[in-house]
């Protein structure tokens, strides 16, 4: 009787534990690259370059309609990054000056929505895009928030490279 309450005992603790890596040792054993955090990655990377190319300006501005060769071959990693999976980023065409922090705009984003920031073990997150603002900060933006956006200053960085 007693070998039989010990084993129970036993059984009870770790079973759950097993059970559970079993059902998740999929999810748990699978790399979290692209998606949202390559978007994410991209457009901070997108930021960067665009804070370098203007500080190194003679008016100390970037405006993404006038790119040199220099500046569109920087760029074209970011628009013909494997990891988005068919996803493009779009930028703003309004001119981002050295002190535009201040004033908190967007300056890419993300066309396609991914689910996998945050990583979740079980389920997925809910669909974001991966944006940039003129601040420094990056965010994921909801489908409606994207659905929201005035896209009327934004263009697609493959297109504007390709110009």
């Amino acid at each position: 009787m007693r070998y039989r309450l010990r084993t129970l005992l036993i059984l009870l603790a770790l079973g759950p534990a097993a059970i559970g890596t079993f059902v998740a040792w999929e999810r748990l054993s699978t790399t979290n690259c692209g998606g949202n955090n390559a978007a994410l990655t991209d457009a901070q990377l997108y930021l960067v370059l665009v804070q370098a190319h203007a500080i190194e300006s003679p008016k100390t501005e970037w405006v993404a309609t006038k790119l040199t060769a220099g500046q569109r071959q920087d760029l074209r990693q970011l628009a013909d990054d494997p990891w988005l999976l068919g996803g493009q980023f779009l930028v703003s065409t309004e001119p981002f000056g050295v002190d535009s922090f201040r004033n908190r705009r967007l300056l890419i984003v993300c066309d396609r929505p991914f689910t996998n920031v945050p990583r979740y073990v079980f389920g997925q997150a809910p669909p974001t895009h991966a944006a940039a603002y003129s601040d420094g900060t990056t965010a994921l933006l909801s489908k409606e928030e994207f659905a929201g956006l005035d896209r009327s200053k934004l263009v697609s960085l493959s297109e504007l490279l390709d110009q």
